[in-house]
């Protein structure tokens, strides 16, 4: 029996290695608390539709729909409590970053968009935020509600 370890067993070794400690962080990324929170938007634009695309990371977008006149888009988010990162999650049940939310009048949407403010839910202060949204040659949209966090 040799005891001769060449190299090519080394690079074996290590590339073994590094593909389990790759393996484990994979297993355990994205497994930070995360706290459920809720973004409202509500037209107040009485003669227009309002058209909000939320913008993911790795340029990802995804249209999240029409508000009719009156009416409110609710979105269902996630809060990553380690890295205020926003998350939605999309049909394939994957978790994507949200990098920005932009709506504007369907109309005419590359005139009229603007972005929503979402620092108050990456604060982790608030779990629900109601927006406002008005305006027709430029959307503005503000705060109009938020619900504030209850510490025990």
């Amino acid at each position: 029996m040799s005891s001769h370890i060449d190299d090519s067993m080394i690079r074996l070794f290590l590339h073994s290695l590094s593909a389990v400690l790759i393996t484990l962080w994979a297993l355990t990324a994205g497994t930070h608390a995360r706290d459920n929170v809720s973004l409202e938007i509500v037209n107040d634009n009485r003669a227009a539709e309002i058209r909000c695309v939320v913008l993911l990371a790795h340029f990802f977008s995804l249209e999240l729909g029409r508000i009719v006149p009156g009416g409110v888009l609710s979105v269902g988010l996630q809060r990553d409590a380690e890295s205020s990162t926003l998350i939605l999650t999309n049909a394939a049940g994957e978790a994507m970053a949200v990098e920005n939310l932009i709506c504007g009048s369907a109309a005419n949407w590359s005139e009229s968009r603007n972005e929503v403010a979402l620092q108050a839910l990456r604060s982790g202060e608030v779990t629900v935020a109601r927006i406002a949204c008005d305006g027709e040659d430029a959307l503005r949209c503000t705060p109009l509600v938020y619900s504030i966090r209850r510490y025990a």
